[in-house]
């Protein structure tokens, strides 16, 4: 059986039917980190995105001409003119990166990847029906503390523009009842309406992991679950320790849960980023071996908990998704089986988009 794992914005592609119809005999997937609704991981204005490169290269607007212009451009050229973290402009990680996956024209004279929106491909249920695993880290924009450390405006630009909260994918026309209605409903949530500052940091954290990834994740799970043949599993990994590499390489080992890619090194070895020794009876060496028998099972059998015995598992069954209720495993220090992870977190979201969304997870196309 072969998998298909990815992390961040290769999870994008998983939910999406052409990635798995190519691929032939049994196959599972992982999407770690992220899944194509997450607000920054699809491009829908990809014909400006197409101009502005065409402007800083001093391209033809023409779109046969520029399309060979790019082609013919070397790779390292177009890295270099990614934006970078401060070229973003605020609300950052709210908004689609450049060089994410868009929907191509269905008219296409050339092969295409993906011609159709990622909720769309959901809700139809048109992807290829495999066992699914899908999950996050508990604080996932831990990173986001630097973003106060670079640019000091951020407080003052979210007070003096509330819109700012509101998802973009829901289609909410800024400066209406709608929009405030939202906007203070989140507020309200995560830090009480409190004034914004340091003082409000791991609120604030909290509330950027989910609107950047916990929320449109657990929105495929359930989704996905819904409508697949084949079982959706749900994961939360929340431990910290000596293998959080990427925590402890940003120095910010003081702050609590397990930050974006994080897991990495508890399934792969990654020496380069070894701070000291990781001795065998460091718990983190127990955290990983049951993190990669649980994905080892999953590529082996579709199932990440085949046996019903299993010491180094702790003999732990993780259930699958279903329509009427969402299990998961929390993988901290023990594994830990439960139902609706972050619940009162996702509810809020999910209410807010019953309540005030237009066309949730549909965008303009050009």
């Amino acid at each position: 059986m072969a998998m298909v794992t990815s992390l961040s914005y290769g999870p994008l592609v998983v939910p999406n039917r052409r990635v798995t119809v190519r691929l032939c005999g049994s196959l599972t997937a992982i999407a770690q980190s992220g899944t194509a609704l997450v607000p920054w991981g699809f491009q829908y204005r990809p014909r400006e995105l197409a101009y502005r490169l065409a402007d800083r290269f001093g391209y033809s607007h023409d779109s046969a001409t520029l399309v060979q212009s790019l082609r013919n451009t070397p790779i390292e050229t177009l890295i270099e003119t990614q934006e970078g973290w401060l070229d973003i402009e605020i609300p950052r990680g709210f908004k689609p990166f450049d060089f994410v996956p868009n929907a191509e024209p269905v008219n296409s004279p050339e092969e295409t990847f993906l011609t159709q929106l990622p909720i769309d491909i959901i809700n139809a249920g048109t992807f290829n029906h495999v066992p699914f695993i899908a999950g996050y880290m508990s604080m996932e924009s831990l990173f986001m503390v630097y973003e106060h450390t670079i640019d000091s405006t951020v407080w003052n630009a979210f007070t003096r523009n509330p819109d700012y909260f509101v998802p973009h994918f829901w289609n909410i026309p800024h400066g209406t009842a709608a929009s405030a209605a939202v906007s203070q409903g989140i507020r309200n949530a995560y830090w009480q309406d409190r004034p914004l500052g340091d003082d409000i940091m791991v609120e604030w954290l909290t509330f950027h992991t989910d609107q950047q990834f916990i929320y449109a994740i657990d929105k495929t799970v359930r989704l996905h679950a819904q409508r697949s043949s084949a079982p959706t599993y749900y994961y939360q990994f929340s431990f910290d320790g000596d293998l959080n590499l990427v925590k402890r390489v940003l120095m910010l080992g003081s702050w609590p849960g397990a930050m974006h890619a994080d897991d990495i090194p508890y399934l792969w070895s990654v020496t380069d980023l070894t701070i000291s020794p990781i001795l065998p009876t460091n718990h983190a060496r127990t955290v990983s071996n049951r993190f990669v028998r649980l994905f080892t099972n999953f590529a082996r059998f579709g199932n990440p908990t085949p046996n019903a015995v299993d010491t180094l598992l702790q003999s732990r069954q993780w259930q699958p998704v279903t329509a009427a209720t969402v299990h998961y495993m929390d993988i901290g220090h023990d594994l830990v089986t439960g139902v609706n992870p972050n619940g009162q977190r996702t509810a809020v979201w999910r209410d807010l988009e019953a309540r005030y969304a237009n066309d949730p997870f549909r965008f303009p196309r050009n």
